[in-house]
């Protein structure tokens, strides 16, 4: 171009809790013996208390780690799947606001979640992009195709799927076919010029469209505005300035000044459209 989440804890218990009592229970000597092994006892409940102690300790801190480390994390994951499934959901109620089925946009929303899987973008941009599809198109057989077209050059020129559609919409809607075939090829020649050229997605998404009917109205064909696009872009400027010098070019030839008229007269043109074409 001239572009989830594992929480794992991992935790050991290990403690040893050893309690010996030995008993003798000598016919002589038995009070002595008796008297030994408390001692030994009382001593081992001091040891094991101790123990047990740690143990307690021990499971304090791995129920903090567990505030820390999973529960805080998992309750933002919580959160932000809240936002994005509520975002999710205003997105679609203004593309049910453009007069569509209650069924239709269902379907619609599953092909967002698809979509938003396949190409990495979020719900929320997909969705804003649907409702920019039914805006310029009209809700077709070809919605959810043309939205994937978009998405997939949003994603391949680094732009917003919106900023795709409006490209792929002001070229297509100017050469007046807005089929997915022509999407597609659209696409194509968009992603060309931004890897020949000196521009961006966006930049070219946001000014090609100044251009576009004039040039589909004198018979340039497609192939030849994105070349003008990849041959002027970082020589004249970036493709704002391209655009308004070949839409100025352009409106000269369409009416010609008497000047640019005698220069047609000597090359034997009647018209700037007929230099065009030659």
């Amino acid at each position: 171009m001239g572009g989830s989440f594992f929480i794992g804890s991992r935790f050991t218990l290990s403690s040893e809790l050893a309690i010996v009592i030995n008993a003798k229970n000598n016919a002589s000597g038995a009070l002595n013996s008796v008297s030994g092994d408390l001692d030994k006892v009382s001593k081992s409940g001091k040891e094991a208390g101790l123990s047990l102690a740690g143990i307690g300790k021990n499971l304090t801190n791995v129920g903090k780690g567990l505030t820390a480390g999973v529960t805080l994390p998992l309750l933002g994951i919580g959160a932000a799947a809240l936002k994005a499934s509520t975002d999710l959901n205003k997105g679609m109620a203004n593309v049910a606001s453009l007069g569509l089925a209650a069924e239709r946009v269902e379907q619609l929303k599953g092909a967002v979640q698809d979509y938003a899987i396949q190409f990495g973008k979020s719900t929320t941009d997909l969705a804003d992009g649907l409702y920019q599809v039914e805006s310029a198109f009209g809700d077709t057989k070809d919605t959810t195709k043309i939205l994937e077209i978009a998405a997939k050059s949003a994603t391949a020129g680094v732009a917003g799927t919106s900023e795709a559609i409006a490209l792929l919409s002001a070229v297509t809607k100017g050469y007046g076919d807005t089929s997915a075939e022509a999407v597609m090829k659209t696409s194509d020649l968009a992603l060309k010029t931004v890897e020949l050229g000196q521009t961006t997605f966006p930049e070219l998404a946001a000014s090609i469209g100044r251009v576009t009917s004039t040039a589909s109205s004198m018979g340039i064909k497609q192939e030849e505005l994105f070349a003008t696009f990849s041959s002027l872009t970082g020589v004249i400027g970036g493709a704002a300035e391209v655009s308004t010098g070949y839409a100025g070019a352009l409106r000269s030839i369409q009416n010609p000044t008497e000047q640019m008229k005698a220069l047609l007269k000597s090359m034997g043109l009647a018209s700037g459209e007929a230099m065009l074409k030659m």
